[in-house]
């Protein structure tokens, strides 16, 4: 339900690698812009990426993160802010939710939760006959 096209542009300045592949920051970009649209809307980022996705795999891991951290959408407590995210790179749904919390130091990561669907994880040349 989505369509991301990239182009090329001569750089201005001189670049290095990227320690991963397009999959990382483009998750990191997409689901920021959705994050602001979610906020903007005044929409429960869970049941807005719900009503979004409509790959079965993918709902079940966004279902799955959200029961570990018996999401309903309030804040946990002053000061403490919960963040989601769903990404599909691979071909394998993964969606996670972050807890972090203002302190004196800045903000802290106090939680992570995170679930995903590899599917079958196997060797081939080891399947018995």
């Amino acid at each position: 339900d989505r369509r991301v096209t990239g182009y090329r542009v001569p750089a201005g300045v001189s670049i290095s690698s990227w320690r991963s592949v397009g999959a990382s920051h483009n998750g990191f970009f997409i689901e920021t812009f959705m994050d602001e649209l979610i906020l903007e809307a005044g929409a429960d980022p869970i049941a807005e990426r719900l009503r979004l996705i409509h790959h079965e795999l993918s709902r079940r891991v966004v279902e799955a993160v959200a029961e570990m951290t018996s999401w309903d959408g309030a804040t946990p407590a002053p000061g403490v802010g919960r963040g989601m995210a769903f990404t599909f790179a691979f071909g394998v749904p993964c969606a996670r939710i972050i807890e972090v919390s203002d302190t004196p130091d800045g903000i802290r990561l106090d939680k992570l939760w995170l679930a995903a669907d590899v599917g079958r994880v196997l060797d081939p040349v080891n399947l018995e006959s």
